[in-house]
């Protein structure tokens, strides 16, 4: 098995040494992806100009790409005559850029009308989903391969039947553009207030970084996110659907099961009974039902600053809080350009999924043979040392996500 190291696309792994570890793929149990590590120890013929803050790292197993990232952090080790170097995955790059409108506007509105639309059918701005995902790479000098999504059904006719009794794809989903520089802000209102310096509520430091909403996203989907294994210089990830846990946990016989452990995972809530969604609502809550175009409005307009509906389940301590201003329309089913009245109700889905997102689990920890083809697991972590090569698997025995 050849591993390999590049640093600056230039192979230095004559240069490592040899025990050395790193996270192929990692999240948590909510699908809430965390950013993977590697450390890395080079030997004292190396010279130090290598290793600048934010340099890429790609490694390689069989001519694969399992990790891409960039140091974090690099230190000589006089007494040991190395240097230690501590990596990230590249996918930190989402936590330098704001979710705000300088950010964002340009590179989403050069879209095409089915990606981009200034002005749709209810008067409003929308940006679709996969749109956005791959547009904040971009501006995150990284690529995102979305093709297991891009013409995949998320929600079967079933879903809404009989009011709308369509399929609903991926591509489908949109946000409205207004609501998205107003996440996880006090108020619903336009941008420019959010970015005035002039207002007394203290929106700069309410606003995300890609990071951020790419987390959201990935847990609200059940997307998991892995490396792309073609070599490249542009940092390139690909998002994958939710799989059930019997295609997303590997099946490892027992004699190649070189440890292993069960980890009773205690519960974030005490019991999903009684956990209902509540929402409180403010002026974005003036329009009823499902007709959720009428509350755009209110991110349209300079002149308003109003209260947000804010979504959430249970309260106090064992509270589980959305996202303020979180939502996602989906375009009509015979016309890519518009928006249907229809909307995806965040809170009423956590509610169904409380049992498989916040309940008790069981978690097994494998270590095996180097071990690839399941990105959806919990953590992959591969170990590179004289003695053997392995993967450190950390799996879940979490119920299905009823809304899928």
């Amino acid at each position: 098995m050849a591993v390999v190291v590049y640093v600056s696309g230039v192979d230095r792994s004559t240069y490592v040494e040899e025990d050395f570890s790193f996270e192929h793929v990692k999240r948590n149990k909510n699908y809430r992806p965390i950013i993977g590590t590697a450390d890395l120890v080079f030997k004292d013929a190396s010279t130090g100009s290598w290793f600048a803050r934010g340099t890429k790292i790609h490694i390689l197993v069989d001519n694969d790409v399992r990790f891409i990232g960039r140091i974090k952090n690099a230190v000589y080790d006089y007494n040991q005559r190395v240097y230690k170097v501590e990596v990230e995955s590249h996918l930190a790059k989402l936590q330098d850029y704001l979710v705000q409108y300088d950010t964002l506007h340009s590179v989403l509105s050069a879209g095409s009308v089915s990606q981009y639309n200034a002005t749709d059918n209810h008067g409003y701005p929308y940006v679709q989903l996969i749109w956005l995902l791959q547009k904040m790479f971009t501006i995150g000098s990284m690529t995102l391969d979305t093709t297991e999504i891009d013409s995949a059904i998320w929600k079967n006719s079933s879903y809404y039947y009989p009011s709308y009794p369509y399929d609903i794809y991926y591509n489908k989903l949109r946000i409205d553009e207004n609501m998205l520089y107003c996440l996880a802000q006090p108020k619903s209102t336009f941008h420019t207030n959010i970015d005035s310096v002039t207002k007394t509520e203290n929106y700069a430091d309410n606003k995300i970084t890609f990071w951020d909403l790419f987390q959201e996203i990935c847990m609200v989907f059940g997307f998991s996110v892995s490396p792309v294994t073609t070599y490249g210089d542009t940092p390139a990830f690909k998002i994958h659907k939710y799989v059930p846990k019997a295609t997303r946990n590997y099946i490892i016989a027992d004699n190649l099961k070189y440890d292993y452990s069960k980890v009773d995972i205690e519960p974030d809530i005490p019991s999903v009974e009684g956990y209902n969604v509540s929402w409180v609502a403010g002026k974005e809550g003036f329009s009823s039902g499902e007709h959720n175009h009428l509350a755009r409005q209110w991110y349209a307009d300079v002149n308003t600053e109003n209260p947000p509906r804010e979504y959430h389940i249970g309260t106090g301590k064992h509270g589980i809080y959305i996202m303020q201003h979180l939502l996602f329309l989906f375009g009509n089913y015979n016309n890519n350009d518009t928006v249907s009245f229809y909307n995806v109700k965040m809170g009423t889905m956590y509610e169904n999924d409380l049992a498989a997102r916040w309940g008790y689990h069981t978690e097994f920890r494998i270590e095996t043979d180097i071990i690839f083809g399941n990105p959806c697991v919990l953590e992959n972590k591969v170990i590179v040392s004289k003695n053997k090569y392995a993967s450190s698997l950390r799996q879940e025995d979490i119920g299905e996500y009823v809304h899928w």
